[in-house]
Parts: structure tokens; C-alpha cells; sequence
């Protein structure tokens, strides 16, 4: 009991930062970010990454994970995989269900690749990609899982100054874009 009441307190505690480093980024200068923290972290502690983004909040890493032997569509299709409800048996024998649910999964991360602009060269490996360009590609499969709540974990970490600002024009895009 008293170790689970521990990681839920750590939880708490490093939601807390995510949310208030958060808030800071996005002008929110009272303290709403509290209320924000307290119930991000209350409602997701113990929860599988799957089951959270199932309630609609997806995030990017600090450091790109990326799939090395995957095409940048692919990679972006990996978000949009989260929303198909395809059992294991119309995947395996690939049912008109299956195709269809495929069929949605690479329009949405077209879509995504669109608005990051890295719709070009779908067919490239996401990992001959420039740097920033990686980062863009981890970003649109963050948005081709469909969040209703979108986070960063320091977007620009390893980045120029040249990179910094276009993916901090990028982002405020993507804010104003909803």
C-alpha cells in the first residue's frame, strides 16, 4: 500500500513539473496548471501508455524513437494504429474490416505528414531524415493518433538555433490549428 501511494506521489510530483514547465510555454501564468497536474496525474497513474492514449493524450519523447526500418509512412502510420479496433483475425487474413481500418490509418497519417511537411518522400526511411526533420516525423505520429491533448518532452533538445525557431513556429502552428 505505502509503495503504491509512493509512485503515485512521484507520478504526481513530476506531472506537476511537466504541467507547470507547460504552462509556462503557453503564457498560463496562474494557477490553473496546478489543477491541471493534480488531475493528469491522478487520473493516468498505473495506466499503460495504450489506455491513455485511448482517453485521447499522446506526447513526443525528449529523444526520437523512431522505428529504423520503417518508412516515414509507416512510422507515421504507427499513431494512427492506436485508433484501429481490428481484431487479431481480420489483421491476419486481411478482411475487408482490416483493409479498411488500413486504408483510414495511412489517409490519417498522410494528413499528418501534410501538416508537418514531410509529405514529399513517404517512402524514404524516417531515420535518413535530417534531425529536426526526425523530430517533425516523431510529431506527426504523435498526430496521427488523433489526441485531444498533445505534449512535448523538450521538442527542441539537440536542436540549432536555426531548428529551434522553425520547430517553435512549427508548434505555435500547430497550436493556432487546434
Amino acid at each position: 500500500m505505502f509503495k503504491k501511494m509512493t509512485t503515485a506521489w512521484a507520478l504526481h510530483r513530476r506531472a506537476v513539473v511537466a504541467v507547470y514547465i507547460a504552462a509556462q510555454a503557453m503564457g498560463i501564468k496562474d494557477s490553473r496548471y496546478k489543477i491541471m497536474a493534480f488531475v493528469i496525474s491522478a487520473a493516468f497513474a498505473g495506466m499503460t501508455p495504450f489506455q491513455i492514449t485511448e482517453l485521447g493524450m499522446c506526447r513526443t519523447f525528449q529523444n526520437i524513437k523512431l522505428f529504423p526500418h520503417m518508412t516515414i509512412m509507416e512510422n507515421a502510420m504507427v499513431g494512427a494504429h492506436t485508433r484501429i479496433k481490428e481484431n487479431l483475425w481480420d489483421v491476419f487474413f486481411h478482411t475487408k474490416a482490416y483493409k479498411k481500418a488500413e486504408k483510414q490509418a495511412e489517409e490519417r497519417a498522410q494528413k499528418a505528414l501534410e501538416l508537418t511537411g514531410l509529405s514529399d518522400n513517404p517512402y524514404y526511411y524516417g531515420t535518413d531524415l535530417p534531425y529536426g526533420k526526425q523530430r517533425r516525423l516523431e510529431i506527426a505520429r504523435a498526430i496521427a493518433s488523433d489526441p485531444e491533448v498533445l505534449m512535448f518532452d523538450e521538442p527542441a533538445a539537440g536542436m540549432n538555433e536555426g531548428e529551434t525557431a522553425d520547430l517553435t513556429g512549427f508548434i505555435r502552428e500547430i497550436r493556432e490549428a487546434g
